[in-house]
């Protein structure tokens, strides 16, 4: 797949987030299944809505900050 600095970096914040912070938070959190996460994190869904990646890269920055 093409690469995208958002879609990309998002799944680095993802990958690295917090320990304390599960899937199934994140995904209650931003309203998608923990097995679209799971996915995504491992690259299987190579063009996600821009939506939902937009969110879920606010959640994830907004939680590492509150982590530091």
């Amino acid at each position: 797949p093409e690469i995208t600095t958002l879609r990309d970096e998002t799944r680095e914040l993802l990958l690295n987030r917090p320990a304390s912070l599960s899937v199934g938070d994140i995904a209650d959190a931003i309203k998608v299944s923990k097995s679209w996460l799971n996915a995504f994190a491992r690259g299987d869904i190579p063009n996600p809505g821009v939506v939902t990646i937009e969110t879920l890269n606010a959640y994830l920055k907004k939680c590492a900050k509150k982590a530091n």
